[in-house]
């Protein structure tokens, strides 16, 4: 292998292992986004209570149910992320060829793409908060395409290498 090779699959593979960190940090980032959104904003948590039609006394009890809902979502988003990116990471150096994790980045893409035209509804959140989580949406389908982009030069070029 010469040393051009070389030194773009070191390239590309850093480029891998520092998306798949960022994925991580993505996904936690989606979780402390969403709990400041129903958090902080009232008007959500006032439409969720009048659309459950919800006694006084049940509100507890409600409230109790809805965070359980929400920390067994929460755990499915971070476990995903945790997992394409030490996936990625792993992939990087050499200790995995395991492409899963190259699929399940490419199904975030698509459900991230398919989901932004929903984010730019501006009814509870103000514009600024909308271009925020739009910049952050976008910046998070640039990396996983860098991600899968990175592979698929690193599999390329060590093919090559081989023959």
């Amino acid at each position: 292998m010469d040393r051009d090779n070389s030194a773009l699959i070191r390239r590309y593979n850093s480029n891998i292992r520092l998306s798949g960190r960022f994925f991580i940090f993505f996904g936690l980032w989606s979780v402390i986004r969403t709990i400041i959104m129903f958090t902080m904003n009232s008007n959500i948590k006032s439409a969720a209570f009048a659309d459950a039609e919800i006694d006084e006394g049940d509100e507890l009890l409600f409230s109790v149910i809805l965070i359980i809902v929400f920390a067994v979502i929460f755990m499915f988003i971070m476990g995903f992320h945790l997992f394409v990116g030490i996936c990625a990471i792993r992939y990087s150096r050499g200790k995995s060829k395991n492409p899963v994790f190259l699929i399940l980045a490419a199904i975030n893409i698509v459900i991230v793409l398919i989901c932004l035209p929903l984010n730019l509804d501006t009814t509870y959140y103000g514009i600024a908060s909308v271009v925020a989580s739009t910049v952050v949406d976008l910046t998070m389908v640039f990396l996983l395409f860098d991600m899968i982009w990175s592979a698929i030069k690193v599999r390329r070029l060590n093919r090559a290498a081989k023959e």
